[in-house]
């Protein structure tokens, strides 16, 4: 374990400018505007309160599990952690990218809200990937740290070096796990080690052995179940799945194989035998941006018990109602009678009661935040952001106590209070 990046002490910690929209309050933001993201004739809201538009100047990645705070990277790539109430910046002086998986958080918090893990940018950037965590007061830690800081490739580039992603907190915050690759080409291996620091343990190696086969999801979702995804870079490749880690006894079995699609966990329900999925390489095909019809086929559930997956309903905004997903030759036909289809990644309510996810379709005329009743399946709420600038993208909704988290863009969010209905 090391309090030092890049050779230096993390050191004094640096402020960071941004600015809150609250639509609808009764004092405009900054920039002298206000807009209401609540129709007056759209759907009924339920539980859902009035949205508020947050902009930072960096990037927005995660919500803390109380909603107090967000953690992100700052104007300078430095990671930062922002109080929600006072909207105030906390961040290191290191300047860090973030491995940014399709779907999820790049950034993913403990469960008591005090520290955020993260690696630095592997893919992009080409470099090399520790796993580092950050407290509310900036301090940063390395806790894997090789002693190298370099790229994956070039001269200079050790001949095996271990890159290590997709940290994932254990459900009672005391030890975290991550895949760790080797450039050398050795089998990826889930690894975990003490949040406290302390040499990190080989769990199970990957049952796919190509390098970063394990990707872009691993989630310690209860203390005997890791689920992870594999997605070799072959869409052909039989080893595409989803696989279950007792990380007791390192046994390691297949829930689904799918040599066929891509798939990445976005919610897995408390008790481990659900998780809403979709497929970020069929995703990546279509534009959310215009709401293709085509990506609802990419948002699915998936059974961990059977193994079996199906398409997840869609959104009647008339009758405030939700309804089975047609068959993809009747979808044209579905929207242009006003069906809304999910046209991005949905999570479930902290206690998986509820499912929260985005249905969007310019045909249809309507952008929404919608969310559903696990056990009956029925229509709970719905916030229309047909006339607001800001589109959710393909990360997911984050559902965390107190209201609901939704990246708009690099550096802006919105945040829905949740009531009682």
């Amino acid at each position: 374990m090391s309090r030092w990046l890049s050779g230096a002490v993390v050191g004094p910690l640096v402020s960071v400018s941004l600015s809150v929209s609250t639509f609808g309050a009764s004092s405009p933001p900054n920039d002298g505007t206000a807009e209401s993201m609540a129709s007056e004739t759209g759907p009924d809201a339920g539980p859902l309160g009035e949205p508020t538009a947050i902009a930072v100047d960096g990037l927005l990645e995660s919500v803390s599990p109380d909603g107090r705070h967000v953690a992100g990277i700052g104007p300078d790539r430095t990671p930062c952690i922002w109080e929600m109430g006072s909207l105030s910046a906390t961040c290191a002086v290191q300047r860090i990218g973030t491995v940014s998986p399709p779907s999820r958080p790049a950034m993913v918090w403990s469960p008591n809200s005090q520290r955020v893990a993260f690696t630095p940018d592997v893919f992009v950037q080409l470099r090399d990937g520790d796993v580092l965590v950050m407290d509310l007061d900036g301090t940063l830690v390395n806790l894997t740290d090789d002693g190298y800081e370099g790229g994956l490739i070039g001269a200079d580039a050790p001949e095996a070096l271990a890159v290590d992603t997709l940290p994932t907190w254990s459900p009672d915050g005391t030890r975290l796990a991550f895949v760790r690759d080797d450039t050398s080409g050795v089998v990826p291996t889930v690894m975990v080690i003490d949040a406290a620091g302390g040499e990190p343990v080989a769990l199970a190696a990957s049952p796919v052995e190509t390098r970063f086969a394990i990707w872009p999801s691993m989630s310690w979702a209860a203390e005997d179940t890791i689920l992870f995804t594999t997605n070799p870079a072959d869409r052909d490749d039989p080893g595409h799945g989803v696989w279950h880690l007792d990380p007791s006894t390192g046994e390691v079995t297949e829930v689904v194989a799918a040599p066929d699609v891509s798939f990445e966990l976005t919610g897995v329900d408390p008790d481990g035998t659900t998780a809403l999925v979709v497929d970020p390489l069929l995703l990546s095909q279509y534009d959310f941006a215009v709401g293709d019809p085509r990506s609802a086929a990419a948002v699915t559930t998936l059974d961990l018990v059977t193994g079996s997956s199906a398409a997840r309903p869609w959104f009647d905004p008339v009758s405030g109602a939700l309804v089975p997903a047609p068959a993809p030759e009747d979808a044209g036909a579905a929207i242009a009678d006003g069906l809304v289809p999910p046209t991005g990644p949905q999570a479930y309510s902290p206690d998986g009661s509820m499912w929260v996810g985005r249905h969007h379709s310019p045909q249809a005329g309507g952008q929404y935040l919608v969310v559903g009743d696990v056990a009956t399946g029925e229509f709970v709420g719905a916030i229309d952001l047909s006339d607001v600038e800001l589109v959710i993208g393909p990360s997911v909704p984050q559902w965390v106590d107190g209201g609901i988290f939704a990246k708009s863009g690099a550096g802006t969010a919105i945040w829905v209070p949740v009531g009682a209905g």
